[in-house]
């Protein structure tokens, strides 16, 4: 079970849920704030990156230390999730009722932990990898929640059941179909 709850911030799983909402937000006629989510997913894929080589070339510095980062720091799992499903209840908060909102970021803030907590259980990394990760995330949620913030949504909102049933069909699908493109070491 364990690795189902954290397969949701594979890349094969958590992409594609990112696509029905950049593809619903693109049909409500919320360019800019697509383009926004997807910059900040690219932007957060290059920081992990550029993160990870870094952690990579410290080596264990950290090791026995409050601050142990492992070899594979950040947790690109955690990250990823933070931005993938913390951007969408940050746009969901503007873009949707108030009922819908709420249900969406619940189930998303659920999600994000349970991610967060397998990857510290499965030993993939340690409480400050994810720690880590979730503040990159974070870091790539704020101009996603500033653009939804600035968006006129009262032209075509965004139904907040359609967009959490729609992402974590799909996420689910994905994750069941079993395709990993990196391992739970890689990212």
């Amino acid at each position: 079970m364990a690795y189902f709850i954290s397969a949701f911030g594979n890349p094969v799983v958590a992409l594609p849920a990112a696509a029905v909402l950049t593809l619903l937000l693109f049909h409500a006629r919320h360019v800019r704030v697509a383009i926004n989510y997807v910059t900040a997913i690219v932007g957060l894929f290059i920081s992990a990156a550029i993160l990870k080589i870094i952690s990579r070339s410290l080596g264990e510095s950290f090791v026995g230390t409050p601050w142990h980062l492992s070899i594979g720091a950040p947790s690109g799992h955690a990250s990823l999730s933070t931005i993938v499903y913390g951007g969408a209840a940050a746009i969901l908060l503007h873009a949707a009722g108030r009922l819908g909102a709420a249900g969406a970021f619940l189930l998303f803030l659920i999600l994000l932990s349970g991610i967060a907590v397998t990857r510290i259980t499965l030993g993939t990394h340690t409480p400050m990898d994810v720690v880590t990760g979730i503040i990159l995330g974070m870091i790539f949620v704020v101009p996603v929640a500033i653009a939804a913030a600035r968006e006129t949504w009262d032209v075509r909102p965004l139904n907040a059941v359609v967009v959490v049933v729609g992402m974590m069909l799909v996420a689910f699908v994905a994750n069941v179909s079993g395709l990993r493109i990196t391992s739970d070491i890689v990212f």
